[in-house]
């Protein structure tokens, strides 16, 4: 470790006797999995295809990360539900009530129809 550069990830936790449980399930494949989720919950759409790409590597099926995505969602929604359902006891609107939505995104489905760009793009 004092060869002038930074040790390996491997060689770390070696060092810090941090070895692996060989009875663990979290594989590379699994973080990939739970990486893809939290991307969704995150919005983060470079995440999502860096770590689809990775999973895909890792030779994860297309049907586990589908699970991993609706997991996601739901992390991401529970929060966004409850906020909304605040703000309506609040504000006395009903935002929480998702048939009150007019359109998703904005208005997005409007814009495209007046030949606008979208404004959540």
């Amino acid at each position: 470790m004092t060869s002038g550069h930074y040790p390996e990830r491997s060689q770390l936790s070696a060092a810090l006797g941090l070895g692996r449980d060989e009875n663990s399930l979290f594989s590379p494949a699994v973080a990939e999995l739970v990486a893809i989720g939290a991307a969704i919950a995150a919005n983060c759409e470079p995440c999502l295809k860096y770590h689809y790409r990775q999973a895909q590597l890792l030779g994860v099926s297309k049907a586990d990360m589908a699970r991993a995505v609706e997991m996601g969602g739901k992390v991401k929604v529970s929060p966004h539900q409850s906020i909304l359902r605040l703000a309506d006891k609040l504000t006395g609107s009903c935002l929480s009530d998702p048939s009150a939505v007019s359109d998703a995104c904005c208005g997005a489905a409007n814009a495209e129809d007046a030949g606008t760009a979208p404004c959540c793009g």
